[in-house]
């Protein structure tokens, strides 16, 4: 009994310990990051086959654990939400709020400097929006464009996007009406038009 008192004692003393030195510990690790790297990296090599020999044997119990995480996170995200169409790219689920979620349980996409979000399929980026339309609405026609209806590039809830045609999307009233009020005095009327008058000047 008292070397269990102990031994939770002194696990509270440590973890109280790293909590109040976070930034000791911090300084300390940028002080020896390369001989730590330096040893693990040995360490890995020395105890390669251990290793490999060790997964082999828990392989299945591995997968299994693998597995439960990604059908709870699954899951914790289904709950939340409705509508949604698994599609054979890269096994990808698409849900109409705009996420896309990977066959790991995990929120794919990345957003660039132009503001749109992409998402990256068999290696070729691919502009979330109009994945999120043609999962649930269908190929677009050549010649239309997806336009974001309140004009922010990376909500792509399936509800905020519409098939349009190019002049259509230029002409998107609140696109206007927001650029108007933020370039008074500037001369610009349509942003999109704008983009491009300043595209070829700079080319």
């Amino acid at each position: 009994m008292i070397y269990k008192e102990y031994n939770e004692y002194i696990k509270n003393y440590n973890r109280k310990w790293r909590e109040n030195n976070k930034e000791y510990d911090k300084l300390r690790y940028l002080a020896n990051k390369d001989k730590l790297l330096e040893q693990s990296k040995k360490w890995r090599e020395e105890n390669k086959e251990k290793v490999k020999e060790y997964y082999q044997k828990n392989k299945e119990e591995y997968k299994e654990k693998i597995k439960r995480i990604q059908q709870d996170k699954m899951k914790s995200i289904l709950d939340k939400k409705c509508n949604l169409l698994s599609t054979n790219l890269s096994g990808l689920t698409i849900i109409e709020d705009g996420t896309v979620i990977n066959k790991f349980g995990n929120e794919v996409g990345f957003k660039q400097l132009n503001g749109y979000s992409y998402v990256a399929v068999n290696s070729k980026q691919i502009l979330k929006h109009r994945l999120i339309w043609e999962a649930f609405m269908g190929k677009i026609p050549e010649g239309e464009e997806i336009d974001h209806i309140n004009t922010i590039r990376d909500d792509n809830r399936l509800e905020n996007l519409r098939l349009v045609t190019s002049k259509q999307n230029k002409h998107n009233p609140k696109t206007i009406e927001h650029y108007k009020e933020s370039n008074k005095g500037k001369g610009v009327n349509n942003p999109r038009l704008y983009d491009k008058k300043a595209r070829k000047k700079i080319n």
